[in-house]
């Protein structure tokens, strides 16, 4: 048992050999080892509970909400509600596909290869409503996953931001061919490992 300012951590052993890690009212987390729900107290959710008394703004904000969100439809994330969630973040782009009247029949790849070379889809194909609401879903879904797979996402999402800026060169996109901004030579991949959360370990 731990106890903090902002209240206090149980960790119970299960006939199955997990481990619960109560806090609150009664919500918990599993786990697979005392370890792992350490880690996630002391790196994941009590820091979380101490950034809810700083005022976040702007985009930042939007994302802790859909956190706040996330954990309050699914305290406690079961593998059942994972899978289902992964489902409903593919569904959205399903529905992005039918706003931009795309070819139905393709797979993702398919879909990929063809706009990277075509210009198929036009501004009289759109349902704008559809497709803002289709990609605003999907960030909402993805960010959702992200957060009930333990993931530290704003950490994530910043690297990967950083990441994408080192693709410049002296302040410009190098450019392939076919339009998409291509990795310049001081690109520095992400470092994503420490922003792993326990089902991580799978």
């Amino acid at each position: 048992m731990a106890t903090t300012a902002f209240g206090i951590y149980n960790i119970k052993q299960r006939p199955d050999g997990y481990y619960n890690c109560y806090y609150g009212d009664g919500k918990f987390r599993e786990f697979k080892s005392v370890e792992s729900a350490k880690e996630w107290v002391e790196t994941i959710h009590y820091p979380a509970q101490i950034d809810k008394f700083f005022e976040v703004i702007g985009a930042s904000d939007t994302l802790h909400r859909i956190t706040k969100w996330a954990e309050t439809a699914k305290p406690s994330p079961t593998l059942r509600d994972i899978n289902t969630q992964f489902a409903a973040h593919c569904e959205e782009f399903e529905e992005l596909r039918e706003a931009v009247g795309a070819d139905a029949t393709m797979t993702a790849k398919q879909l990929a290869d063809k706009h990277y070379t075509s210009n198929d889809i036009t501004a009289g194909d759109f349902d704008h409503v559809a497709v803002v609401d289709a990609l605003c879903d999907q960030i909402f879904t993805a960010w959702m996953l992200g957060i009930m797979l333990g993931y530290d996402m704003d950490k994530a999402l910043d690297r990967v931001v950083t990441a994408n800026e080192s693709k410049f060169e002296d302040g410009k996109a190098i450019l392939s061919p076919t339009g998409k901004v291509m990795k310049g030579k001081d690109y520095v991949a992400p470092h994503l490992a420490d922003c792993i959360g326990e089902w991580g370990s799978w």
